[in-house]
């Protein structure tokens, strides 16, 4: 099995002012990730917090992650996130098309991870 470690995500983290999300790093680097993950076809990707740069992230944060695992699924590659202190239990929500993917409710994704 292989499997691909994520941790301190920080979306939405902002460096001397300047949004690494506006600036488009963030995204870039979604992206890149997510060709990545296409080439080694890991068994699952393990994302652990500090998912968000904040408890609680802007909507642009937020669409950046679901991007990702959106990405994921339709890759067929497996996600799972571990809470960590500023990560907040609506903002790692799995949307309705993820827990249909993954075959799995809210409470089942809960107790998953």
């Amino acid at each position: 099995m292989k499997f691909l470690h994520l941790a301190d995500l920080h979306f939405g983290k902002s460096i001397h002012g300047v949004s690494l999300l506006e600036n488009g790093d963030q995204p870039v680097w979604v992206q890149r990730f997510l060709e990545m993950a296409q080439d080694i076809c890991p068994s699952a990707v393990v994302i652990a917090g500090d998912v968000y740069d904040r408890g609680a992230p802007s909507g642009d944060a937020v669409a950046l992650l679901d991007r990702m695992v959106t990405g994921l699924s339709e890759l067929e590659i497996p996600e799972a996130k571990i809470k960590i202190i500023r990560d907040t239990v609506p903002s790692l929500r799995l949307d309705a098309v993820l827990a249909a993917a993954f075959s799995m409710s809210r409470g089942d994704a809960a107790e998953a991870v």
